[in-house]
Parts: structure tokens; C-alpha cells; sequence
């Protein structure tokens, strides 16, 4: 190496300077400058390496990625597939379902009016025999009562053809068991036939026992009122002694329609007897009293 100094002097302030170190650290400067070209270029290089190796990784993976969305799309495709198809079936189970729900139903309901309709038959049917039988049994009881009105007409014209002595000691019977028993403490004393007299004579008794007055029934049935009944009941009643005078008679005089007191004599039919025998009988009682 050349060791010589080669020195010259510096134009701007004239100091020296040493060539060789000025070409020294130029030819550095170079050096320098193409090792950071030359790192630079390999930088480069080694990124666009690692760049180019990073796509195609990166591609690589994509394509997996895209490989595996592929199947995981499929995938749910065919899920999306299958529950469509699930869905499908269920609608269709649930229309079968409601088919032969209503099938049932229409099935049910077509028996269940057929036995309505049996069941309305049969009310029908028994209807109509119990009209047949209420007709029949108003028929027979028509003629029944038709049967009855012959009888009673029969009955009446009998009755009227019944001698007018019976029918009198009928209505004196009818006296004598209404006194009885509407006053058992009082005596009843029957007139028999063929005796002078009227029919009954009751003896009043109070709940001591003590006699307090008579009174005379006697008993009429005939279809008109004789005016001599009066005479002679009055003729009787001074026979035996009575208070009171009561003739019971179906037949009232003229211009008298009900009850009354005619010659000293209560006249009064036998419905108004019922009555009357009361109120005769506490008179008495309370004559005798005072």
C-alpha cells in the first residue's frame, strides 16, 4: 500500500486534507450504500418470498376455508333440506291428522244423528201410540159417560117414580141421623108410622144433663107446599107440649124463598135445617138458663 501522504489543501478555507481518507470514506460510503441496496434488494426478496409464501398459504387456507364453507354450506343445505322435508311430513302428518279427525267427526256425527233420528222415530212412533191410546180411552170414556147419563136418566126417572112416602121418610131418616149425631147429649125421638103426630121430637139437654125445651121436626117432600101441613103441625106441636115448630119441606110456600117463621112455624128446607137446628137448640139453652 502506498503510504505516501497525498495532502491537499482544502479550496474553501485552505486547511489540508488527506486524500486517501477522503477516498476512503467514499469508497465506504459505496460500500455502504450497495450492502443497504443489496440488504434492501434481499429484504425485498425475502418479503416478497414470504409475501408470495403468505398468499399462497393464505390462498391455501382460503381454499380450505372456502372448501369447508363449501361442505358447511352443503351441510346446512341438506339440514335446511331435511327440515324443510321434516316440516313437509309434519304439515302433512298434521293435515292427515286433522282429516281423520274430522272424518271421525263427520263419522261420529252421522251416528250420532242417525241414533237422533232413530231416537226421534221412536218418540214419534210411541207418540203416536199414546194419542191412539188417549183417543181410545176418551172414546171409552165418552161412551162411558154417555153410558152414565143413560143410567142416571134411567136413575131419575126411577127416582121420580118412587112413591112420595119414601121419599118422605127418606128426608126423615136423613133428619133424625143429622140430629144424632150433631148433638149426642140431646134425645131424638123417632114418631113411628101410625102414630098422631109429626115425625121427630129432639129433647134439648145442656152439658149438665139439664132438659131445656123441645123441638117438633117435621118432614115434607113433595113438588108443592099444602097450606094445611101448617094447621096440622100446629095441631101437633100443642100435642107434645113443643117450644119450637121446624118443617123442613122441599117444596116452599108462595112468596117465600128461603127459611122464615109462616103461623108460629119455621119453614126451611133441608140444606137450611142443617143450620137452624143450631141455632133452635142454643135458644133453648140459653132460655133455660136465664
Amino acid at each position: 500500500m502506498n503510504t505516501k501522504s497525498n495532502k491537499i489543501k482544502c479550496p474553501s478555507c485552505g486547511a489540508p486534507i488527506d486524500v486517501n481518507k477522503v477516498l476512503y470514506h467514499q469508497l465506504a460510503d459505496e460500500v455502504r450504500k450497495d450492502f443497504d441496496a443489496n440488504v434492501k434488494k434481499a429484504v425485498q426478496e425475502k418479503q416478497r418470498i414470504l409475501k408470495k409464501e403468505a398468499r399462497e398459504e393464505q390462498a391455501e387456507e382460503v381454499k380450505a376455508l372456502e372448501k369447508e364453507l363449501k361442505e358447511k354450506s352443503d351441510q346446512v343445505k341438506e339440514l335446511n333440506k331435511s327440515k324443510a322435508e321434516i316440516e313437509r311430513l309434519k304439515r302433512e302428518k298434521d293435515e292427515l291428522q286433522d282429516k281423520i279427525t274430522f272424518e271421525k267427526e263427520q263419522e261420529h256425527r252421522q251416528k250420532l244423528n242417525e241414533e237422533k233420528a232413530k231416537i226421534k222415530q221412536f218418540e214419534e212412533e210411541k207418540a203416536k201410540q199414546k194419542i191412539t191410546e188417549v183417543e181410545l180411552k176418551i172414546t171409552e170414556r165418552d161412551k162411558f159417560i154417555d153410558q152414565l147419563k143413560d143410567d142416571l136418566k134411567k136413575a131419575e126417572q126411577k127416582a121420580n117414580q118412587v112413591p112420595a112416602p119414601l121419599k118422605g121418610e127418606a128426608q126423615e131418616l136423613a133428619i133424625e141421623e143429622w140430629l144424632e149425631e150433631q148433638f149426642p147429649l140431646d134425645a131424638i125421638e123417632e114418631i113411628k108410622k101410625g102414630q098422631s103426630g109429626a115425625d121427630c121430637l129432639q129433647t134439648v139437654r145442656n152439658s149438665l144433663g139439664k132438659h131445656c125445651g123441645t123441638i117438633y121436626y117435621e118432614s115434607k117432600r113433595t113438588k108443592t107446599f099444602q097450606k094445611n101441613w101448617i094447621d096440622k103441625f100446629n095441631a101437633d106441636i100443642r100435642a107434645k107440649k113443643a117450644d119450637i115448630g121446624v118443617l123442613v119441606t122441599q117444596a116452599m110456600p108462595k112468596n117465600m124463598e128461603r127459611f122464615g117463621l109462616k103461623d108460629r112455624i119455621w119453614i126451611c128446607s133441608f140444606d137450611e135445617f142443617k143450620g137452624l137446628c143450631h141455632v133452635f137448640r142454643n135458644f133453648l139453652i140459653q132460655m133455660s138458663n136465664a
